[in-house]
């Protein structure tokens, strides 16, 4: 190894997914491992504060300012990746129903895999051993400081797509002794704050369903109503309460007082102000909405003239037993000037989404992990009122209708299991 190099071999933990995994360099790409390696240098080494990191960038000559680069900053290090052996999986399993179709099985937490447009690929999951990333540069301080930071750089990012919902991950590999430290304690070192809990090893597909549901609870909330049976759960999705501590309403009741038919609108009568609450998770172009009578349905778009995507603050990064959840920024849908346009059909409405004095992802994450664990306390504590909902007993107590209600069965299984995630709080003091 020369001066100027520094090679790091990393582990990968969960797949990534690819349209291109038959190519020879699928996996981690440098394409999208620089720039986001940049920004983080940026912002978590040099505090963005210019004069600190210009003599680093590629093409400074001593007297350019930062408008010069037009938002164009690229530090002065060249990245070589190799996977020594890869191998892909299909996302979804094929099956055969009753009548001889084939089907696929939806993965938990990747829906809609459409595939390539004009072509019958479709993405995969991509498995990479031996990976090793090799940095070049001539600047000394530079490597230097890939040496020391490059661990948390990647205890904190995932790669390609669906990466915020733990897809993708990657880190150091225990057998790299020159450069592994402990997962945890990394994240200890240098983020404020951070959830986690332990996950069954054994069980790789759970993991996924325990993310899914989690955020579910979070954001869209929880809702089992069986067909032929008394049996029926609710939970609102958690952003809806954290708001409403707020004194401040969300667009799911402005759908209901604005956007349906007149006999199916409610009162407007909780003198509250709506605001897009939902947001603040991520951006969706639509939703369904449906209500348990069946009575208010329809598809509701949300719509804006410069904001088309905004990825979730909640990441979520796996590492061997650990599923860390990580609270990020969401200044860039908090504090828009303009309006998002709520439509149904050829009824629309106007909302603002939060103020950054409204939302706090630390706050709320913490929040979150409390409820959750007095919900799974409810469920699975001594005088818990909900023993029928055991996994072993939910076949016996919901399968009256099994056809209309097996894929109920097997969503209430995978909430139920969520719910054993003891979530553990870390704030640095």
């Amino acid at each position: 190894m020369s001066n100027f190099t520094k090679t790091f071999k990393l582990k990968q933990h969960t797949p990534l997914i690819h349209f291109q995994h038959e190519q020879v360099g699928a996996g981690i790409r440098a394409t999208e491992l620089k720039p986001k390696l940049d920004r983080f240098l940026i912002k978590e080494v040099f505090n963005n504060q210019f004069d600190r990191y210009k003599h680093l960038l590629v093409g400074f000559n001593g007297t350019q300012s930062q408008k010069d680069f037009d938002g164009k900053e690229a530090f002065d290090y060249k990245v070589k990746i190799n996977c020594q052996s890869k191998k892909v999986e299909e996302i979804e399993k094929q099956s055969t129903d009753k009548w001889g179709n084939t089907k696929w099985n939806q993965h938990p937490l990747f829906f809609g895999n459409m595939g390539v447009e004009g072509t019958e690929e479709r993405k995969c999951f991509v498995w990479c051993e031996g990976v090793e990333i090799e940095f070049f540069s001539l600047k000394k301080e530079l490597l230097e400081t890939l040496s020391e930071r490059f661990a948390y750089f990647i205890a904190t990012h995932n790669f390609g797509t669906r990466q915020t919902k733990g897809f993708g991950s990657f880190y150091i590999d225990p057998k790299d002794k020159e450069n592994h430290k402990p997962f945890l304690n990394v994240l200890r070192e240098d983020t404020n704050a951070f959830v986690f809990f332990q996950r069954d090893m054994e069980k790789q597909q759970s993991v996924y369903s325990d993310i899914d549901m989690i955020y579910k609870l979070m954001k869209g909330g929880i809702n089992f109503d069986f067909k032929n049976s008394s049996n029926f759960i609710y939970h609102k999705g958690f952003i809806f309460k954290y708001f409403l501590n707020k004194k401040i309403g969300n667009e799911k009741r402005l759908i209901k007082e604005k956007l349906f038919p007149r006999a199916l609108k409610v009162p407007q009568n909780d003198r509250l102000e709506k605001k897009y609450v939902r947001a603040v998770l991520g951006i969706n172009e639509s939703v369904e909405f449906k209500d348990k009578e069946n009575n208010r349905n329809g598809i509701v778009k949300y719509t804006h003239k410069e904001v088309e995507r905004f990825a979730s603050p909640i990441f979520f990064k796996i590492v061997g037993k650990y599923v860390v959840i990580i609270p990020k920024s969401a200044n860039a849908i908090l504090n828009i000037d303009s309006d998002f346009k709520l439509s149904v059909g050829n009824l629309s409405e106007d909302i603002k989404t939060p103020d950054a004095t409204d939302f706090n992802t630390e706050d709320f994450l913490f929040e979150f992990a409390t409820y959750f664990n007095e919900l799974a306390s409810k469920y699975f504590g001594e005088d818990s009122n909900y023993k029928e909902y055991t996994i072993e007993d939910i076949d016996e107590n919901l399968m009256d209708d099994y056809d209309s209600n097996k894929l109920r069965v097997t969503v209430m299984k995978q909430f139920v299991h969520s719910l054993e995630c003891s979530l553990t709080k870390f704030k640095k003091q």
